[in-house]
């Protein structure tokens, strides 16, 4: 897949395009979705051979003091690397790290990387130190500025993270996927276009090496994309994501307002995208799972299990990032920064 910074919005072959093949690929995607989830199991890893989760702790460039769990990769440099977002308020890791949570799932079904952040203000990532003095940030009252830059410093550290764990061949950065519930979807998409521009430093850098560019794939739950200071809605215009990133979309369709976000940004993104090659769920860049009846939302939709939602993300990302073509580009490389 072609990802050139000045390219304009010119989509590749094989992805949807008219609205009517869109929403024939919608029924279609639900359909493979449900059918591949068991043939997965042969990915399955022994649980004598995963690693416990660890605390981490992170720093970002304007001083806060975050954390994070991480899921340590069954595939060495071939596990898939997943950044989990919660949604803002009274979001945090934990809606993904317990037990029977999203993370230590897709560590054992498709043997990934997975790292969970408590963004600025959640969870325990409530300390930054400004100047010689150390203020307490709010979740429920952050400003516009501060949540924009959840892209640009907390993400930023997360992707550090996850750069120096690429380079001790514990995982492959190049096939990047971040899922994101409620308010985390919209930082999901902001994230990935802001990773798209190729950046250092809060700056496009051209050249020899590779500084952005990772995010392969996003999973969107219950998307909640109007948030002040993520600049989402400008974002989505950037071609690599309007027009390639593969996407997978799921609501319960009993919330309406919830399911009318879901469902327009499938049609944003189906609206541009030219017809598949072929009919192979490993071809689809938009997945939509319309028929979630429930009114349950963000991990309280992941969290019942009639629902399958888990293993629908597992089906989605092992299409995306090991059986389809694409792929077999994304070999592990180590990653240098330019002053190394």
């Amino acid at each position: 897949m072609s990802l050139g910074l000045h390219r304009l919005c010119k989509p590749p072959r094989w992805v949807f395009s008219t609205f009517l093949l869109g929403w024939a690929a919608l029924a279609l995607g639900f359909s493979v979705a449900l059918q591949a989830t068991p043939a997965l199991a042969e990915d399955k890893t022994e649980k004598d051979d995963i690693l416990p989760p660890a605390d981490i702790d992170l720093a970002t460039e304007d001083g806060l003091e975050m954390k994070a769990t991480y899921f340590p990769g069954t595939k060495g440099q071939e596990s898939i690397p997943v950044i989990l977002l919660h949604g803002f308020g009274k979001g945090s890791r934990k809606d993904f790290t317990q037990e029977q949570g999203l993370a230590p799932f897709l560590q054992e079904k498709l043997g990934c990387a997975v790292i969970v952040p408590d963004l600025r203000g959640h969870g325990e990532s409530t300390k930054i130190k400004v100047g010689n003095r150390v203020d307490k940030l709010d979740g429920k009252k952050l400003r516009p500025n501060q949540i924009g830059v959840m892209v640009t410093e907390d993400l930023v550290a997360v992707k550090d993270f996850l750069w120096k764990k690429n380079n001790e061949k514990a995982l492959n950065l190049d096939k990047l996927a971040v899922i994101g519930v409620e308010e985390g979807a919209g930082l999901a998409l902001s994230y990935a276009a802001y990773d798209a521009i190729g950046y250092e430093q809060h700056q496009v850098k051209l050249g020899p090496l590779k500084l952005g560019r990772f995010v392969k794939a996003a999973v969107l739950i219950s998307p909640a994309t109007n948030v002040s200071g993520l600049k989402t809605a400008q974002r989505m215009k950037t071609p690599e994501i309007c027009r390639e990133l593969p996407v997978m979309i799921v609501a319960g369709n009993k919330s309406k307002d919830r399911f009318a976000e879901a469902e327009r940004l499938y049609k944003q993104f189906v609206s541009g995208r030219p017809a598949a090659d072929d009919d192979k769920p490993e071809s689809m860049t938009v997945w939509f799972f319309k028929k979630i009846d429930t009114p349950l939302q963000g991990s309280k939709l992941l969290a019942e299990p009639s629902l399958k939602v888990p293993e629908k993300i597992v089906t989605f990302l092992s299409s995306r990032l090991v059986k389809n073509a694409d792929a077999r580009e994304w070999v592990w490389k180590e990653r240098k920064l330019p002053y190394e």
